[in-house]
């Protein structure tokens, strides 16, 4: 999936790269979410209420959610019946879906929140902020367990398959790796050429994808903080790099219009010396500045 500036939310087979169905339309796209089960749709616009989709039929599904702020990005439950909508005035909003009810409780940040994170377990929400930390919550109270304090506004943060590590990026152009009960911070990888707006772990925890706005990413050893290869160059300003559960594919977003998927083996095969020009393995195209895949 992908969404972009002209207000177009899309939906592709990943095996072939055919739409699956028509775009979906609102007026302004900045970030799109999936539920896990794949019925419902989730876009997110700076310039309306968060709307929800039905992938079947691509129609709206239930009413806008009105929020007490501009919404920012948005995260499924496992069980896709509610939604975490990250807002600019730092709060985080739990919704019900697909009836739309707004929730009693919510976390807050003193600024805005970039990205939010489901633990493995469920138990606990990471959340990254401009007030320069991530937090823990518990995800059934909203109380919070824990913060971790950075140099620079955190942009990402992200669970390790089994909870114990978390992975920030912050505006210092750097990506730390924590560990998850103590609040201790175990690695820090080598600074990216721009600022690390993207990050996560590989499904079974070994290796990191990381990308920055100045277009690159790279992946690195979980373990170590080595990396595992060089910088894969996706344009002027990358939008958005995500792995695939099975961990066997990336895909990654940048200014413009085209949305890459890369095999991971591809990377690390090429920075051994391969033609680096064989990394993407599939293009599809977005009309519209690219903001988000998922």
């Amino acid at each position: 999936m992908a969404c972009s500036s002209r207000g177009e939310a899309r939906v592709w087979d990943a095996q072939t790269g055919a739409p699956v169905i028509e775009p979906l339309h609102g007026p302004g796209s900045d970030y799109v979410a999936c539920a896990p089960d794949g019925r419902l749709v989730c876009v997110v616009s700076s310039q309306n209420p968060v709307t929800l989709f039905d992938t079947e039929t691509g129609r709206s599904a239930g009413p806008r959610l009105t929020n007490n702020s501009v919404g920012v990005s948005a995260l499924f439950s496992r069980d896709s019946r509610h939604l975490f909508v990250a807002t600019a005035s730092g709060e985080l909003e739990f919704w019900s879906v697909p009836e739309g009810a707004r929730l009693g409780r919510s976390v807050r940040h003193k600024d805005v929140i970039w990205t939010t994170r489901l633990s493995p377990d469920e138990r606990l929400l990471l959340t990254a902020s401009r007030d320069r930390t991530a937090a823990l919550w518990e995800a059934e109270t909203g109380r919070l367990v824990r913060e971790f304090r950075h140099e620079q506004q955190v942009l990402n943060a992200a669970f390790s398959p089994d909870g114990k590590r978390i992975l920030t990026g912050d505006g210092s152009r750097r990506a730390f790796i924590w560990d998850a009960a103590s609040g201790q911070r175990l690695i820090e990888l080598m600074p990216h050429p721009g600022v690390v707006w993207f990050g996560e772990f590989s499904a079974d925890g070994e290796m990191i994808l990381t990308g920055d706005d100045a277009g690159n990413a790279r992946l690195w050893d979980a373990a170590s903080g080595l990396p595992l290869s060089g910088w894969v160059r996706n344009g002027p300003s990358l939008r958005r790099t995500h792995l695939s559960p099975n961990g066997r594919w990336a895909l990654s977003a940048a200014e413009g219009s085209t949305v890459r998927v890369w095999r991971q083996w591809q990377i690390l095969r090429d920075v051994l010396g391969a033609d680096a020009r064989g990394h993407c393995v599939r293009r599809v195209k977005v009309t519209g500045k690219t903001f988000g895949v998922v």
